[in-house]
């Protein structure tokens, strides 16, 4: 079973019996769900395409990838 709050601009979904958190969606990309791979059986099969809140990164944490790196969070295009 899942379970949600609002926080702020953005909807947390986590699971009802242990608190794990599952997904987000934000306002910002209200089209978009995004899912947290720890909570996936075989993350493997779900690589990132970015990360996010790259100017928060903690000093001794390297990551070794090509990837964009988006300041804050995703750019979402509006029309």
């Amino acid at each position: 079973m899942l379970k949600s709050y609002r926080n702020g601009t953005a909807k947390r979904i986590f699971c009802s019996n242990c608190g794990s958190p599952v997904s987000q969606e934000h306002d910002s990309a209200a089209d978009t769900t995004f899912f947290n791979t720890g909570f996936m059986d075989e993350p493997n099969d779900f690589p990132p395409t970015y990360h996010t809140f790259a100017g928060q990164q903690l000093g001794w944490l390297m990551l070794h990838d090509d990837l964009p790196r988006m300041e804050k969070t995703i750019l979402i295009k509006t029309d």
